[in-house]
């Protein structure tokens, strides 16, 4: 479910940034503005007020997460767009003759995915967290949904008897954040041109 969330937000937001900084003008302006009017609102309440108005399952609630996390891959690939539209070698393309389509697709767009992948990798983490936490209060998964945040939640009135109902779901949350954590710092390493 987590990467399935990660996918549809890094792809859906990185769309919606790069058509925002090739449109330009007016319409750029004020569809950036209005990302950093959202951005302005933490995720987790926007989330919680979804998830209160529509309803709690894990249905709304990634639906919740789908709606306010692409804004943050919005954000990355616009910038960074405009960043490789100024650079020096996309200059010397248009100078060479090469078309602007070509020039996206050749050069800008495995710049941009590049970055992406990283962002993504390491926001895989933040959103198992997110949708653990949101079954955990009793938001998220209902059962008979298998979900390690609502395990934690139904194995709290255990805890003095059989408190490894709690340390399995939360050990595997815990590597799975860490594990991914790791994941994205080394395709850093391994993507970024600036390092090699």
């Amino acid at each position: 479910m987590t990467i399935g969330i990660v996918v549809f937000i890094s792809l859906a937001g990185t769309t919606v940034g790069i058509m925002a900084a090739l449109a330009g003008g007016a319409v750029e302006q004020s569809f950036m503005r209005f990302l950093d009017v959202v951005l302005a609102i933490p995720s987790m309440v926007l989330v919680l007020v979804m998830v209160s108005i529509f309803g709690n399952g894990i249905v709304t609630t990634t639906i919740a997460i789908m709606s306010v996390s692409w804004i943050t891959y919005a954000r990355i690939s616009h910038s960074l767009v405009l960043e490789f539209r100024e650079s020096n070698f996309i200059k010397q393309a248009h100078m060479g003759g090469v078309g602007s389509v070509r020039i996206l697709f050749k050069y800008v767009l495995p710049n941009v995915f590049s970055h992406i992948i990283v962002v993504a990798t390491q926001d895989f983490g933040d959103k198992l967290l997110l949708l653990s936490s949101l079954s955990l209060l009793g938001l998220g998964a209902q059962p008979p949904t298998p979900e390690w945040g609502y395990m934690l939640s139904e194995g709290k009135q255990f805890m003095q008897r059989a408190p490894w109902l709690l340390f399995y779901p939360g050990f595997l949350i815990f590597i799975h954040v860490i594990m991914f954590n790791l994941l994205g710092d080394r395709l850093q390493d391994i993507l970024d041109p600036k390092e090699t």
